[in-house]
């Protein structure tokens, strides 16, 4: 894993996969540029706050799984440029017992590119989640999912857009935003957004808030599981899908001892 320390870096990806931990004491300024098709984690271990730009060549297929152990409060404004015929999946992972605002905003610049975004956030803070995904040329696709799960005093914030500007005709935006509480003392708020400036596209949003199904959660406490147990079981089944956002085994393994470990202690 190479660790990012001073306060700008500046990384030219030349590699398949890579691996790299924030670990600075203030704010950092990452720019990242890939020469090739990539899968990429980025693991948060110190930061107060960080600027993120990330631009993805024309006709690569990069993968960018952004995952917070931070242990203080963290601001993220991260923006993703997305060229022609690109593919860019991006997954965004907050299971820590901090603050966080991330302010997300993906431009798909040229035609055919493409952004499939994915975020789980386990959340018993506040957690601000703010992401657009704007389709700027003709015949570009953007999707977005998002998991959240509340614990008690959480509050909850997802405010996701989808924009399409005038001209970017045969565009496609999706997204769909979900949050499960676990209580009486929390706040789930999110706010879909469709912005569309062109006629000829595709575009939709669906968004789910509720609690945990007390007969689900009956049925998992007479099997003999705690009701502690059961809430973590059924939270790591909401949340696990973000470690296999990037194809590596052993990468995979460590997220899932890391979510495990994570869920089992907060829930």
């Amino acid at each position: 894993m190479f660790k990012l320390q001073n306060e700008c870096e500046n990384i030219i990806i030349n590699e398949d996969y890579l691996e790299l931990e924030v670990d600075v004491d203030g704010h950092l300024d990452l720019n990242i540029t890939n020469k090739k098709s990539c899968n990429v984690f980025v693991k948060i271990k110190k930061a107060r706050s960080i600027y993120v730009s990330i631009e993805v060549m024309e006709n690569t297929q990069c993968t960018y799984l952004i995952y917070n152990d931070n242990n203080a409060p963290l601001i993220t404004n991260e923006l993703y440029k997305v060229k022609k015929g690109a593919i860019l999946n991006l997954a965004a992972c907050d299971i820590n017992q901090q603050k966080c605002k991330r302010h997300i905003k993906v431009d798909l610049i040229e035609e055919f590119a493409v952004c499939n975004f994915k975020s789980a956030v386990l959340c018993n803070d506040e957690m601000h989640y703010q992401i657009a995904i704007n389709s700027c040329y003709a015949n570009t696709t953007g999707m977005m999912e998002n998991y959240g799960v509340v614990l008690e005093n959480g509050k909850y914030y997802m405010d996701a857009t989808g924009k399409i500007d005038k001209g970017a005709h045969g565009s496609k935006s999706h997204q769909a935003s979900h949050a499960l509480c676990f209580a009486h003392k929390q706040q789930a708020t999110i706010l879909p957004q469709l912005l569309i400036d062109e006629n000829d596209v595709e575009a939709s949003h669906a968004t789910t808030v509720g609690s945990i199904d007390d007969n689900q959660l009956f049925y998992m406490q007479s099997r003999g599981l705690s009701a502690k147990e059961a809430g973590a079981l059924l939270t790591l089944g909401y949340l696990s899908f973000i470690k296999d956002i990037i194809p590596n085994s052993q990468l995979q393994e460590y997220l899932d001892q890391e979510i495990e470990s994570k869920v089992n202690s907060i829930c």
